[in-house]
């Protein structure tokens, strides 16, 4: 089985790359793409970069390029589900865009895309592996619904206003959503998963400078001690 790893910045990419063997990289569109070993896995990590279009970029390479069996999207994220704390990781079962509005051009809601479902979900035996890794870690993580955009959430207005359109959502960031349509595409199966560094609150900023690091320890953390029993959900099918 062959794993794609995205991740938007570079504080998380080293995260990976510094536990993997035989590597080689190769750069396609401007994004470094590196392929190596992990426990006798092959992985092919990606830089995306932020945003939904270099995720949905990246997310087509590794698709179509690498052809990788599975992908997973770690990175940081603003937690608003009430009890949320930074740190704490937020499972994706199902992903929405919040900034997509084509209510007048049709009978859809706000966040669906014509010819697509409101909501993009996740794969459940990848969803069970990782929440089962996280309580193994002790791990606090919480399943639930992320939602993207292209904005950085930084006000309570703003979130309130995300929070009107989808009342359940758990966490918002900027890339999810998209690797998780593109997924989709290409019948493949997919998870993400976000570290929370920030609440979306007036204190955005500055938390999430100082607690990004820290969230995307967490992330890889999960992910990496998950990925054997990733790779055995294929040999066991």
């Amino acid at each position: 089985m062959k794993i794609g790893i995205i991740v938007p910045m570079v504080e998380e990419i080293i995260l990976y790359r510094e536990k993997l063997s035989a590597l080689t990289t190769e750069t396609i569109g401007g994004a470094e793409f590196t392929v190596g070993t992990y426990r006798e896995t092959e992985l092919v990590l990606a830089q995306s970069g932020i945003g939904k279009v270099q995720a949905a970029m990246t997310a087509t390479v590794l698709f179509d390029h690498f052809h990788v069996d599975a992908l997973i999207n770690t990175g940081s994220a603003a937690g608003v589900a009430q009890g949320l704390s930074i740190g704490e990781l937020v499972l994706g079962q199902q992903l929405a865009y919040h900034d997509v509005d084509v209510t007048n051009g049709g009978d859809y809601v706000v966040g669906q895309l014509p010819g697509q479902d409101l909501f993009f979900k996740s794969n459940q035996n990848l969803l069970n592996v990782v929440e089962q890794t996280a309580q193994e870690l002790n791990l606090p993580a919480t399943t639930g619904l992320i939602v993207t955009g292209d904005q950085f959430v930084a006000s309570a207005d703003h979130v309130a206003a995300i929070k009107g359109n989808f009342a359940d959502v758990a966490a918002i960031e900027m890339e999810g959503a998209a690797v998780a349509q593109i997924a989709g595409n290409f019948n493949k199966p997919f998870l993400i998963i976000r570290a929370i560094s920030d609440n979306g609150d007036a204190d955005a900023t500055v938390s999430f400078d100082e607690f990004v690091k820290q969230a995307g320890k967490n992330a890889a953390q999960l992910l990496l001690k998950a990925i054997p029993n990733i790779a055995n959900l294929e040999r066991n099918e």
